[in-house]
């Protein structure tokens, strides 16, 4: 909800890259076996991080301002 309000978006880049990246090496410790989708999951994890990164530096830090209307 935070993401769509645009609310302090740079925080959750921030935020978002540790998070995602922690789940990585608790997935390699804590399975025993890997299946496709175990696979798949983590290079989806992995684009977001990279997204999360290209983001974070690349996003005005200004809320957005609502378009202006025509006056009738």
């Amino acid at each position: 909800m935070l993401f769509f309000r645009n609310h302090r978006r740079h925080l959750l880049y921030l935020i978002g890259v540790p998070y995602t990246a922690v789940q990585i090496p608790i997935w390699l410790v804590a399975k025993s076996e890997y299946g496709v989708v175990d696979y798949v999951d983590e290079a989806v994890q992995i684009v977001l991080i990279v997204v999360l990164v290209y983001l974070y530096p690349n996003t005005s830090t200004e809320p957005a301002k609502p378009a202006a209307t025509p006056a009738d």
